[in-house]
């Protein structure tokens, strides 16, 4: 990609500006930073936790314990598997009204009344669909090895480059789309009393590419009186290499698990648990090389010929990629006779400590006429939206386990379940230039589970289903009137020309699964 630029500029002093060098490793950086967390921490992974509103931290059975709580698999006897597969299909309201950059020339363009150019941002996002697998393996009497594991049908891992100052739903555009997965062993110290120690990480990838982007380079000389020259510059610039590479971190987990029927008989069916893990993100560090070439000429008369840079300028940015905070989670459950479960759960979610990390930087380098500077990306410095705030949700589930007491001891029998969870927003209100969307949410969830007993297999097959609905509560963003426009008199894309935006629709989601005991 070779492209010519020619500008015709007045101005008052001599400098050439080089506006996004490097739009493909931007692109890049910006778009792996635009991701947050997976979907365990979005929907939950498998039938029956979904279906009792994700509130597991005391009563989640088999490989799924990986997540929830690790101390949990302590208390599996036999090898537990369980496979199936969900679907989440995000549908929200388009945002209207937003100033755009339609013909991607690097200006707004601005009707005879002053109205800039607006568009729709769209908000059509792909659907989560993956398969979810929970193992769970004892290999001796007090230890079991267990995994929780997600893995997306439509992609394996997924960048999504967006622009920050363009709407978007932060947390369903990108983030459901990753391959996650969680490992551990939970420890039996005796019956009423269960430890879990696991961890989750992240992969390393090094991408390397050679490519061409667009420059845009101003000058604006003066004569020895100060006054300003007619100037034209036509430019070619290249990208000579460019280097991403990806480096993972390793998460922490760990949990404990109280059964109080070691102390009296009464109260075998209550489990108190507490589960914590730490925070992981993948970090993308890109370094850029780039030459600028180009012709600059004063009054038709040519002064300079050739590169506009002495040497290459390197540069080198960060970004935090696939970020997923650090969580704590306890939890209180209680069986009647194992007919009837009730969970309470509350969890706290870190998002405080995630900074968003746009790329923008500063390179110069001398010519022969002139210095260049190139700056890449854009600065969102103290932007108040980008301050996310720590966030504590509560849960709610329950199960019934039902069937003629004949039937269950043939091995047939099912059950009912539902939940409930409040999900605050970690989001702050999008005052500034920011645009990432998002609002609290009321999350509703069933589901039914049957045991079939099969001939060959000496327990029951179990066959759980689930749906659920993520209901976020319309929330209008107000922009701060000052800001907009300009000092200069112009209004970035992304904002509203009605001043606000509000976020507002929906994500259903349904699954199934099959699960065996061996």
């Amino acid at each position: 990609m070779r492209r010519r630029l020619l500008n015709l500029m007045n101005g008052t002093r001599m400098t050439r500006t080089g506006t996004f060098l490097g739009v493909v490793s931007s692109m890049v950086l910006l778009g792996s930073s635009l991701a947050w967390a997976n979907v365990h921490d979005t929907f939950g992974v498998g039938a029956r936790s979904i279906g009792m509103g994700n509130a597991q931290v005391a009563s989640v059975v088999g490989g799924a314990a990986a997540y929830y709580n690790l101390a949990a698999l302590g208390r599996t006897e036999r090898i537990q598997l369980e496979i199936g597969f969900q679907s989440f299909m995000p549908r929200f309201d388009d945002f209207e009204g937003i100033v755009y950059d339609a013909n991607q020339n690097g200006e707004i363009d601005i009707d005879e009344n002053g109205v800039p150019e607006t568009t729709s941002v769209g908000t059509q996002y792909a659907a989560s669909m993956g398969t979810a697998i929970n193992v769970a393996i004892p290999v001796f009497e007090w230890i079991t090895l267990g995994a929780s594991i997600y893995m997306p049908r439509q992609y394996l891992m997924r960048l999504s480059f967006e622009d920050p100052y363009i709407p978007y739903y932060a947390m369903y555009k990108n983030r459901t789309q990753r391959f996650s997965m969680f490992m551990g062993m939970g420890i039996k110290v005796f019956d009423g009393l269960f430890f879990g120690l696991g961890a989750s990480s992240s992969a390393q990838t090094v991408v390397n590419g050679a490519f061409t982007a667009h420059v845009e380079v101003n000058a604006n000389p003066t004569d020895e009186e100060g006054n300003a020259l007619p100037t034209q510059i036509l430019v070619d610039a290249n990208v000579d290499t460019m280097t991403v590479s990806m480096m993972g971190s390793t998460a922490l987990n760990a949990g404990v698990l109280f059964n109080f029927g070691w102390i009296a008989d009464p109260l075998a069916g209550l489990n108190l648990g507490a589960a914590y893990r730490s925070e992981t993100f993948v970090r993308a560090d890109s370094t850029i090389q780039a030459m600028a070439f180009g012709d600059f000429s004063l009054t038709n008369e040519t002064l300079y010929s050739g590169p506009l840079m002495v040497e290459p300028v390197s540069n080198t940015s960060s970004s935090e990629s696939s970020f997923n905070p650090a969580e704590f989670a306890c939890g209180v459950s209680y069986s009647f006779k194992d007919r009837i479960t009730v969970d309470a759960d509350i969890v706290w979610t870190q998002w405080s400590t995630y900074h968003e990390t746009f790329i923008s930087s500063t390179q110069t380098s001398s010519s022969s006429s002139a210095d260049v500077t190139i700056q890449i990306g854009r600065d969102f410095t103290g932007d108040p939206g980008l301050a996310w705030n720590d966030t504590v949700s509560p849960r709610i589930g329950f199960e019934y386990n039902g069937g003629m007491p004949r039937r269950r001891e043939m091995g047939f029998g099912f059950s009912l379940r539902g939940g409930y969870a409040y999900s605050p927003s970690p989001v702050p209100e999008q005052t500034a230039y920011a645009n990432m969307m998002d609002s609290s949410k009321h999350v509703l969830s069933g589901g039914l589970g049957f045991k079939i007993p099969l001939s060959r297999i000496p327990n029951p097959l179990r066959v759980d289903l689930f749906a659920s609905y993520h209901l976020l509560i319309p929330r209008t963003n107000q922009k701060d009137p000052s800001l907009f426009p300009d000092e200069n008199g112009e209004y970035p894309p992304g904002y509203p020309v009605s001043g606000s935006i509000t976020s507002q629709g929906g994500v259903a989601g349904f699954g199934a699964s099959a699960g065996l005991t061996f």
